[in-house]
């Protein structure tokens, strides 16, 4: 049994600085474009994690009919 999964984000995780720890000064249009590449990135592994996963339950529980 093979699934797809799309997984997609819900919200926008709330990001917030350590204190002391520097921030960038890039602007507006930039920091979106890397948000969107990372969040693309995540989503990607977290698909990966899903289908590694499906394979080691039918490795684990044999093919289904």
């Amino acid at each position: 049994m093979i699934s797809d999964y799309t997984v997609k984000p819900m919200a926008r995780p709330q990001r917030r600085f350590r204190q002391g720890q520097p921030r960038t000064q890039l602007p507006p249009v930039l920091l979106k474009a890397l948000q969107t590449r990372l969040d693309t990135k995540l989503a990607e592994r977290i698909e990966q994690a899903f289908a590694d996963l499906e394979v080691e339950i039918e490795r684990r529980m044999g093919p289904s009919p």
